[in-house]
């Protein structure tokens, strides 16, 4: 078929051949006695030609393809050319005039097809991997000058088909505007979506919540430990629900579900060093935090507003894997460092500490077997899914059920409480910090600028890693439109609340989303004839805001059991800790690559970077990036913890000008193309 697909029975287009205001296409004259070129349509030229299309049905007007006078079209047996028809051709052209599908003959010589033989996607267009905005801007004809009306119906085209959410409108907030335009139509549909699903809705609350909460009262744990029980569990949970509630309500991207994550509070324990070494005393840690928070939240608004969002473009495996690794040795840290510091107390016994070894053991090695369950070759498909979905829940109650196994041995309890570190009594989670104490420095908001800023940045590549992961159409099917800006903003507006009434900052937990998206779908499971390994493809998933908002609520509604969660021995946190950051590392194809060092090369995993990347390219791209997670790892256990954040955007211009210099395309493509999605492990 030709480009336009035009069938021609013998006599000449004559009025086919006038030029409309589209991408121009290429020279199309006939190769000997044949009709028509046989020349295959290229992708982008379809892609435009269905863009106007859709804007010609839309508007009411007629709808023209071609963009050039053309020579006329051979006509009879000895394929002369028909003088009146390139008269008229000419004609035509010179008074700018067009030619619609209603004025092609319906009979005779030439006739219309519709535009589904012609190949062309008829439907919705979603997920499209062109700049609609620069295809309108291409859709002016070099010959035509556009009158007002087109250059208003041009602006409207462009701003009804800005299909790349990534793409830079120029102006402010310009992004977030196109996010709520993209998603406003789809609001009302969130929401009936859930109850329309509602079976599926129920079933994914109650299979996430326990896989929500686990992490959450994990991350609790952390923060305090490092910030003095000023920041602990009931603040988790409760900036969970309220941030989880405020998601669903007003994100762009509501599959996303959001909580504390491991980066987030290794920030926040370098927050609180960082007011112990400015001030002496963690008295004034929340005024600092709350401060450093707001100052955070007025950046990400900021950055939303500017369309910073358009850098997750340039994200690649690249940084992904090591902002994963880091995540995974600095949980594993500090899990083996307050095993050791609980080892090193003057009052515990041997007995106590061999006995929180074991916990520790054990909840780590249940939780990482079970998490493997699908793999297995027992049970069935459901029971191993649920032992998979259920394998942090599960390894809890295994380790509480063996601490009553031995109940005369001591082991440290989980102590829940918003404490006030300089009277020592306990104060509301509800209450609002006290901005302006007594005992404040003039110049801590000021000074919480720097901290802000570097906070923000962090909120940035935590959020927009995973908002990248879950807005891939093709592996997940989420196709009703992505929302970076928008997303940014209302985390910015989430930092604000958490720092005024001091609870952890919560942004978009990766592992979470994707078992929501996942729990939400209709998957496909697969098994790699080769290398036997299997795989889970989503082949549709039911976007909607009822079930991460429940999963909120039931978040909230566990505060009403915090005095159950003390009995939790902390061994049995120290073991989710060491699960959860072995399960992230070992699912990083740098760790991976660390282990493919010390191997024999004839036992070497079957992977496409095996085959196809030069050994020496291998080892060199793979110490560079071990250099570059020891270095952030150093400088994040440093006095300087709080400015790591800083150093994650310049991994952008080493990976797109430095490495070039000394790999090739080839090798660079291989090792850092987005054949399957990082993965970033729980809660990262």
């Amino acid at each position: 078929m030709g480009l336009l697909d035009i069938a021609v029975e013998g006599a000449p287009m004559t009025k086919m051949a006038n030029a409309v205001e589209a991408v121009p296409l290429p020279d199309m004259r006939p190769r000997s006695n044949s009709l028509a070129a046989k020349r295959p349509l290229p992708l982008e030229l379809k892609d435009s030609i269905a863009l106007q299309m859709a804007s010609a049905r839309q508007s009411g007007s007629n709808l023209n393809l071609l963009s050039r006078p053309r020579a006329p079209i051979p006509s009879g047996p000895k394929g002369k050319e028909s003088k009146a028809g390139g008269n008229q051709t000419q004609a035509q052209g010179a008074k700018g005039g067009t030619l619609s599908g209603r004025d092609t003959p319906k009979s005779g010589h030439g006739r219309w097809r519709e535009p589904s033989m012609l190949g062309l996607p008829t439907g919705r267009m979603h997920g499209a991997s062109f700049n609609a905005a620069t295809t309108y801007s291409r859709n002016v004809s070099p010959c035509h000058t556009p009158t007002k009306a087109e250059q208003q119906a041009n602006e409207r085209g462009r701003h009804r088909f800005h299909l790349d959410p990534l793409a830079k409108s120029g102006k402010f907030f310009g992004g977030v505007k196109a996010d709520v335009c993209r998603r406003s139509k789809w609001y009302v549909h969130d929401w009936v979506e859930g109850f329309v699903s509602f079976k599926k809705t129920l079933s994914t609350v109650f299979t996430l919540f326990l896989a929500v909460l686990t992490p959450t009262i994990a991350f609790g744990v952390f923060g305090a430990n490092t910030t003095n029980h000023l920041l602990g569990v009931n603040e988790a949970l409760i900036a969970s629900g309220v941030m989880g509630l405020l998601w669903s309500a007003c994100a762009g991207q509501p599959m996303i579900l959001v909580g504390p994550t491991g980066l987030v509070m290794v920030f926040i324990a370098a927050l609180y060093a960082q007011c112990l070494w400015v001030f002496g005393d963690d008295a004034l840690f929340l005024p600092f935090y709350a401060w450093s928070c707001i100052w955070m939240g007025v950046a990400c608004i900021l950055m939303a507003g500017l369309e910073w969002s358009v850098l997750i473009r340039r994200f690649t495996r690249f940084i992904d894997e090591i902002h994963a690794a880091l995540v995974s040795l600095i949980f594993l840290y500090d899990a083996f460092e307050e095993l050791t510091h609980y080892a090193s107390g003057e009052d515990v016994h041997t007995d106590s500490v061999i006995f929180s070894i074991l916990i520790t053991i054990v909840v780590a090695w249940l939780a990482s077997q079970l998490h493997r369950a699908r793999d297995s070759r027992f049970l069935s498909a459901r029971a191993r899914n649920f032992a998979s979905e259920f394998a942090m829940p599960i390894a809890v109650l295994a380790g509480v059920g063996l601490r009553y196994v031995f109940p005369s041995v001591e082991l440290e309890a989980l102590e829940l409480g918003h404490s006030d570190s300089e009277s020592g009594e306990s104060t509301s989670i509800w209450s609002v910090v006290d901005l302006m104490p007594g005992d404040m420095p003039w110049y801590m908001p000021l000074l919480c600028v720097f901290p802000g800023v570097f906070g923000a940045i962090l909120l940035f590549i935590d959020e927009g890693c995973t908002a990248r992961l879950i807005n891939n159409p093709h592996k997940y099917k989420v196709n009703k439109g992505a929302a970076y800006h928008l997303d940014l903003c209302v985390i910015g507006v989430g930092t604000i609340v958490s720092g005024l009434f001091g609870w952890p900052i919560v942004v978009g937990s990766t592992v979470q989303s994707i078992m929501h998206v996942l729990s939400m779908g209709v998957v496909e499971t697969t098994v790699d004839p080769h290398t036997k390994a299997v795989q889970s493809r989503c082949v549709r998933c039911a976007e909607n805001r009822l079930s991460g908002a429940m999963i909120a609520a039931l978040l909230l509604c566990s505060l009403l059991i915090s005095d159950y969660l003390e009995m939790i021995p902390m061994p049995v946190y120290w073991g989710l800790f060491v699960f959860i950051g072995y399960t992230t590392l070992s699912q990083v194809q740098l760790w991976e690559r660390i282990q493919i060092l010390f191997m024999s090369p004839n036992l070497y995993p079957p992977q496409h970077y095996v085959r196809h990347v030069r050994k020496r390219a291998l080892v060199a791209f793979t110490i560079v990036q071990a250099g570059i997670l020891i270095f952030f790892f150093a400088v994040e256990h440093s006095s300087y913890g709080i400015i790591f954040p800083l150093f994650i955007p310049c991994l952008i211009p080493l990976r797109e000008k430095l490495l070039p210099r000394f790999f090739t395309r080839q090798d660079l493509h291989q090792l850092d193309k987005e054949e399957e999605p990082a993965a970033t492990g729980f809660g990262t």
